[in-house]
């Protein structure tokens, strides 16, 4: 066993080859700080570095949650400040920093509002109602809560139907859950109709703070008539969202429901500060006091802000989103012609009919270095692209994200071109081995095999020079085979032989079959402007697959060789340039 190691024939890497392997992967990371990142409902805004550095300040990141309170006065001040500061944002003064997610922050919620109503005898209080447009994780929490979930119906602008949510609220209520902004990005016009309704009803409000970005320095929910709410410290107080955690959502609550918050709770008690335990508390809902870093920079974005500061977070992410909307109104449907709030909510129900869904345009935003918007949510939406731009993006990326979705609806009308299959004969199908995959006499073998002799295969790629298995497909068929990777595509003979040799082809039957070998950027290369000026004299038709690398160079080629007809196969958001079919 000793021996193992030695026994066993390991490939050998060399230390580059590793560093390059890495290298390339860490590349490959889509993030903040790389991309544009417009997923709804996430506030994907960008976080001041500065502020991971405080965080991890010796005096703060080499803490540990059991030292005595007496050598962590410091960061229980911190902790304390922040409640503070969390509470005069939102209006509602009691909080807790325990909840590590803004789920577990829902969940903590729920619980207050149940040992509320069981505090003062209302067993029966079991339904939490909750609109239709809700996020996904609000039903979710209710039922762990041990609630009865009852939905609350959206009415024609996409607000709460009042007289629905009238006729719902009974003896029974426990809590109402609002989002606000809703999930359509919107202004709830009757909250103040709509908490006085609940509070009638002897239930309490709750608000899901996940898109408080909207709402800093502008309005409190507590003067709203909210009872209970929480914030994700994680997208809208500057913390590494989208990066797999750790999260934060801190609930906050009006003054006669602190009793019943979770603990740990931050307090001064004459001259010291303590970590204390409320009197009827839900409880320890996870292990210590919370995420504590998490927590360290939300306190440093907000001394760094100040109100004015925070105010035209939203304010800006607000104009963002407008922006964004008013520029695509023309292009794409909008549910509910209003102003937006932080997010706008699209429908690409217009692309819809003509063949296109919201999840092939989201895959096409990769194509262009776009994260994919938050897609088929809120529901209640047909083909719903949710987008938040943030305060955090520039006049020039706003731009850039327009101009590439003006684009994606443009490039409809091309992909509604007919199928090859309409225009002339096309290769017929056949199963291929596994590993006949980029491997052109096998697959030449495999078409032999199932009959298909009067196809010719075509290899796309212009990567391929000095491939053994190139040479030996050309080698032993000269008259079915041709890779562009073996033509010099600088030289205009060799170039224009390439194109009459598939022409020829053609006018004898010959039908193309495409090989999906290798995906560079073989369209945009300058070097291979000879051979599509070729095709181009010829009035040629390129036909291009459905792979996503490399779509965005459709743009490029289309209005470089106009001569070109482009027929796109398949789905369209998979744009790729495998020349099948050359005439």
């Amino acid at each position: 066993r000793l021996h193992m190691r030695d026994d066993l024939e390991l490939p050998e890497v060399s230390q580059l080859e590793v560093i390059r392997y890495f290298s390339i992967l860490s590349q490959r990371n889509f993030s903040i700080d790389t991309n544009f990142y417009p997923l709804g409902s996430c506030t994907m805004k960008y976080n001041p570095k500065i502020n991971d550095e405080l965080s991890n300040l010796p005096g703060l990141g080499d803490l540990h949650p059991l030292q005595p309170e007496a050598t962590v006065q410091g960061a229980i001040r911190l902790l304390k400040d922040l409640q503070d500061d969390l509470g005069e944002i939102t209006g509602l003064p009691a909080v807790s920093l325990a909840p590590l997610a803004g789920a577990q922050g829902e969940y903590a919620g729920l619980l207050i509002a149940r040992a509320y109503h069981e505090a003062r005898g209302d067993d029966q209080r079991t339904v939490a109602i909750i609109p239709d447009s809700a996020h996904g994780t609000n039903p979710a929490s209710a039922a762990m809560a041990g609630l009865d979930v009852v939905t609350v119906r959206s009415d024609s602008n996409g607000n709460v139907d009042v007289s629905n949510l009238r006729e719902l609220s009974d003896s029974r209520t426990a809590v109402f859950m609002l989002t606000i902004p809703s999930t359509l990005g919107l202004f709830e016009p009757n909250i103040l109709e709509i908490t006085e309704i609940i509070h009638n009803a002897g239930g309490l409000v709750y608000a899901d703070g996940a898109n408080l970005n909207a709402l800093l320095g502008i309005v409190k929910l507590g003067d709203l008539g909210v009872d209970i709410c929480h914030s994700n410290l994680h997208n809208t107080f500057s913390t590494p969202h989208g990066g797999g955690g750790p999260g934060s959502g801190p609930v906050m609550v009006k003054d006669d429901l602190a009793e019943f918050l979770p603990h740990p709770v931050a307090e001064k008690h004459s001259e010291s500060y303590v970590l204390a335990n409320p009197d009827q508390s839900i409880g320890s809902i996870n292990g210590f006091h919370g995420s504590f870093s998490i927590a360290v920079r939300a306190y440093a974005y907000i001394k760094a802000l100040g109100l004015e500061g925070l105010q035209s977070v939203s304010q800006n992410a607000i104009i963002n989103a407008n922006y964004i909307q008013a520029n695509l109104r023309d292009k794409y449907n909008l549910p509910q012609d209003r102003y937006c709030m932080h997010e706008t909510v699209l429908s690409a129900s217009r692309q819809k009919d003509r063949g296109i869904a919201g999840l092939d345009i989201a895959k096409r935003l990769l194509d262009f270095g776009i994260h994919a918007p938050t897609m088929y949510f809120p529901m209640i939406v047909d083909e719903a692209l949710m987008i938040e731009p943030t305060e955090s993006e520039s006049k020039e990326t706003l731009d850039h994200f327009i101009a590439v979705m003006r684009i994606v609806d443009t490039h409809v009308h091309i992909w509604e071109m007919p199928p090859i299959a309409e225009i002339g004969p096309s290769a017929p199908n056949f199963t291929a081995r596994p590993e006949a995959h980029g491997n052109a006499e096998l697959l030449l073998e495999d078409m032999d095999a199932n009959g298909v002799d009067k196809t010719v295969l075509v290899q796309t790629s212009f990567s391929t020079w000095n491939n053994e298995y190139v040479a030996a497909s050309a080698i032993k068929y000269p008259d079915r085979f041709v890779s562009m990777g073996l033509i010099d595509p600088m030289d205009e003979d060799n170039a224009k032989a390439a194109v009459h040799w598939l022409q020829e082809r053609q006018m004898q039957g010959f039908r193309f079959h495409p090989q999906y070998y290798d995906y560079v950027d073989i369209l945009k290369r300058p070097e291979n402007e000879t051979l599509f000026e070729c095709i181009e004299e010829r009035s040629g038709i390129v036909q291009v697959h459905n792979r996503p690398e490399h779509a965005h160079q459709l743009d490029y080629v289309a209005s470089r060789y106009p001569g070109i007809t482009w027929l796109i196969d398949h789905m369209m958001y998979h744009i790729s340039y495998d020349i099948s079919r050359i005439i």
